[in-house]
């Protein structure tokens, strides 16, 4: 179990093998394909001669401050291996952008409305100005009809004769600086499939596919995405996936200190109620194994800000496993509706995936956590307050442990499942309804796939902020203010609750309940060695002011039962399968044997 995490630990310092022959290339704007490359005062031009020279080791570099558009193309890297792209000279990354500038032949139409015969059968995203547009299709209370196009928030694009649309602020200055992203077709920016020992770093991505931004199909492998953006992407910026039913895996990929940003705005949440946001910031799926998203700030998404998942199929594949999810800073941003991260997979399909010291806030919806033997500790979770789009779940707790049965792609019907993962040494912070939701949710009365899930030594403060909405699936009544509730279709007595702390500001008396376990409902000393908790399953919880200081973090104010008498659990959790060197708080520090704290950070 602890193989794929070794290989982890030695990709950071992994030297991709370079042959004699390797060479470094330039590129600008200003250059020419003509010229040979070999300094930045020969520089090559185009994205096409660069894909070119994607092999043998070259270093390719792009010059800072340009931008190279490619609509509906794509930087095609299957079937290569051992190169570098990077940037040189000073200023700003380069960008290259799967975008058509549209900045010619605009026609004024009246009262503020500017054309362009684009030439594409559709657009997927406009940015006007560096800000992003709704379109008419999606926006409430407006029809695709030129006589609905009023704000200099929206677009419209007619598809019978290929017009961009835009409402401008000048009746005689046509616009500038507008670029959109066209369809069909819409491949991905960037494709990788059979691809090894890749690097790229300091580069700006914009845009590409209806799908991804940057997809890396199984297999392959040793990928570094470093210190790179990816942004206004359609739906997904990094997506890492097998999508046939194989063992092939994409395997040691890492992305880190990169920015993962839709590039959203508040008018884009203004949707008709038969419109969904969607789409993930990184997307790893069936088939990924031993990669790593460290140290990246992850914001604007439609859906997960991380998404590990392994649903498309119940036998057959390798799943999503040893992967490490690291010191990220995740949030919704401008998004009406987005979770953190989630982990969900057909039996055995998600294992021993690693979520630690990240910083999850200001998002919508609750962190899935399924799979199996999976390990979430040491995480920040605050500020989760309920999403304005009715067409979306309401479900502003921290973290949801369900299952469900659905059919995969060849019809056979399977159970997500949710068992013996760890959710330890966590801070959980200021959460509309619940710290945590347990239920099964199709209720089909299988009590083997959500069990044994070990929750301890979490700080669980100021749920239940704000319940007034409308509905608390499976109910229709609003939620109920509590720190755990257990729906009654999750079997008693299969979950392990030790010294968690509860404290909500709005109400500070210790006797207030604060859990409804199935149809009870207890306060923290009742809560311990209930009945149907099961024998010593649920121990050692407390109802006491944390007194955090300035970032969640406890201090000499704290009881000693927050600062040192946390349950001790690392025997367990290492023979569960997490390597010992792994088992850090939130600033990096090693958990110790005895002593633990209660929440994310070591006293």
């Amino acid at each position: 179990m602890k193989h794929g995490f070794n290989i982890l630990l030695l990709l950071s310092f992994l030297a991709f093998y370079i042959p004699a022959a390797a060479t470094t290339y330039y590129f600008s704007t200003s250059g020419s394909d003509l010229n040979n490359g070999l300094s930045s005062a020969t520089a090559k031009k185009s994205i096409e001669a660069a894909n070119e020279l994607m092999v043998d080791g070259n270093t390719i570099l792009f010059k800072r401050g340009d931008i190279w558009y490619l609509p509906q193309g794509t930087i095609k890297m299957d079937n290569r291996s051992n190169f570098t792209l990077d940037a040189y000279g000073n200023g700003k990354r380069p960008i290259i952008a799967g975008f058509a500038l549209i900045d010619d032949t605009w026609t004024y139409e009246g009262k503020n409305i500017w054309s362009n015969p684009t030439g594409y059968g559709d657009a997927l995203r406009v940015f006007v100005n560096n800000v992003s547009r709704i379109s008419l299709n999606d926006k409430v209370n407006n029809n695709p009809v030129l006589a609905d196009l009023n704000t200099t928030d929206e677009y419209f694009f007619d598809t019978a004769t290929s017009k961009l649309y835009i409402q401008h602020t000048s009746a005689k200055t046509p616009p500038k600086n507008v670029i959109m992203l066209p369809a069909w077709p819409a491949p991905p920016l960037v494709s990788m499939l059979n691809t090894t020992n890749v690097t790229l770093r300091n580069i700006e991505f914009w845009g590409g596919g209806n799908v991804s931004t940057i997809r890396i199909y199984a297999p392959s492998s040793n990928i570094l995405i470093d210190k790179c953006i990816i942004t206004r992407s359609n739906l997904i910026g990094i997506f890492a996936v097998n999508l046939q039913q194989t063992m092939d895996v994409v395997e040691n990929l890492v992305i880190q200190e990169c920015i993962i940003d839709k590039a959203w705005t508040l008018a884009e949440n203004n949707l008709k109620p038969s419109v969904i946001l969607d789409g993930d910031g990184i997307a790893f799926a069936q088939g990924v194994k031993g990669c790593v998203v460290k140290n990246c700030k992850i914001t604007n998404w439609g859906h997960d800000g991380i998404s590990v998942l392994a649903s498309t199929y119940t036998t057959g594949i390798y799943g999503v496993k040893y992967n490490k999810i690291e010191g990220n800073d995740i949030s919704a941003g401008n998004s009406a509706y987005m979770h953190a991260f989630g982990v969900a997979g057909f039996k055995d399909m998600a294992m021993y995936n690693i979520f630690k010291r990240n910083y999850c806030h200001g998002f919508s919806s609750a962190n899935t956590i399924g799979g199996n033997t999976n390990f979430v500790f040491s995480n920040i979770f605050a500020d989760v307050t309920v999403s304005p789009l009715l067409q979306h779940s309401q479900a502003p707790h921290a973290i949801n442990i369900a299952t469900w049965t659905i059919k995969d792609k060849n019809g056979i019907s399977g159970a997500l499942e949710s068992k013996n993962n760890w959710i330890v040494n966590n801070t959980i912070y200021n959460t509309d309804t619940y710290s945590f939701k347990f239920e099964r949710s199709d209720a089909d009365g299988d009590v083997t796939t959500l069990a044994d899930n070990q929750i301890h030594n979490n700080l669980l403060l100021n749920w239940g902020m704000d319940t007034a909405f409308a509905t608390d699936d499976p109910n229709s009544k609003p939620p109920l203010r509590l720190g755990i509730r257990i729906l009654t279709n999750v079997g008693a007595g299969l979950t392990f609750f030790r010294n968690n702390n509860f404290w909500a500001d709005w109400d500070t008396a210790n006797t207030r309940r604060v859990a409804l376990y199935r149809s009870s409902y207890y306060n923290a000393t009742q809560l311990n060695n209930c009945a149907e908790c099961g024998p010593g399953n649920v121990t050692g919880n407390t109802q006491l002011n944390p007194h955090l200081g300035k970032f969640y973090n406890l201090t000499s104010t704290s009881s000693a039962l927050l600062r040192s008498g946390g349950y001790s659990y690392r025997p367990g959790i290492v023979a569960a399968g997490l390597p010992s060197a792994e088992f850090v708080d939130y600033y990096g520090k090693r958990w110790p044997d005895q002593g633990l704290s209660v929440g994310a950070m070591q006293y």
